[in-house]
């Protein structure tokens, strides 16, 4: 079964920067993790405070275990 995870983040403008810093690492050790199978950051382009992850991947264990 694919999971599929949507995470919105509303970001303080002064705070984008740092936080699209953290999540590059984040996005790509995500990504070797077994059983996904896309996982991204977006940014909104009208608002830039605006950051949606999505995530798909067969992780239905991992997800339960939250």
């Amino acid at each position: 079964m694919t999971i599929r995870v949507v995470a919105k983040n509303y970001v303080k403008p002064e705070k984008v920067q740092d936080f699209l810093g953290l999540c590059k690492s984040l996005v790509e050790v995500s990504l070797k993790d077994e059983g996904c199978i896309d996982y991204g950051l977006y940014q909104e382009l009208e608002n830039s405070g605006v950051l949606t992850f999505l995530e798909s991947g067969k992780m239905k264990k991992a997800l339960i275990n939250i």
